[in-house]
């Protein structure tokens, strides 16, 4: 994360005088002002995950609500890839998030699992896809279904050459 300090002087910005703030300051105060620049990240609350592992593929549903969901994350892992899905670039994982312009094979850089969240990283290309600016990141309300989760993503991201990291306390 990067900072930025921007200097605004005395009759920098309309409607902004400073003279009087400080007697004898007049037009030569210098007041910082500090931003810190982050991405915006897609992030919700997972009140509902769904694991399924056939001998198919992998799937990861994490959602806000299971009747009506806004905010969802969906991640699929197949087996087995024959040449088309290859040519086409579908032999890693899909990736669909609630909302998002359209869903995406790869982009994937690294998936992190911590105690009570669930972080993914995605290359720019997979961001302007899904229509967001920074990472995914869903906060898990029961924590229950985590070292599920963990046994399910570590094998999805090790079959598809993505890091995955599980921290533990």
């Amino acid at each position: 994360m990067s900072s930025r300090t921007d200097i605004i002087r005395n009759g920098d910005l309309p409607g902004m005088e400073m003279a009087g703030l400080w007697p004898g300051a007049g037009g030569a105060l210098d007041c910082r002002l500090t931003m810190k620049r982050t991405q915006a990240i897609y992030t919700f609350n997972a009140n509902v995950v769904f694991i399924e592992d056939d001998s198919h593929c992998l799937i990861v549903g994490l959602a806000d609500d299971a009747d009506d969901p806004s905010h969802y994350l969906i991640l699929q892992s197949s087996r087995d890839f024959d040449e088309q899905d290859i040519r086409l670039g579908m032999d890693r994982i899909h990736l669909e998030i609630g909302g998002a312009l359209q869903p995406c094979y790869g982009g994937l850089e690294r998936v992190v699992l911590r105690e009570v969240s669930l972080e993914l990283l995605i290359s720019g290309e997979a961001r302007k896809k899904l229509g967001i600016d920074g990472a995914i990141e869903v906060v898990l309300t029961n924590v229950s279904c985590r070292a599920r989760l963990d046994v399910v993503l570590a094998q999805m991201c090790a079959a598809n050459g993505v890091p995955f990291v599980a921290e533990r306390r």
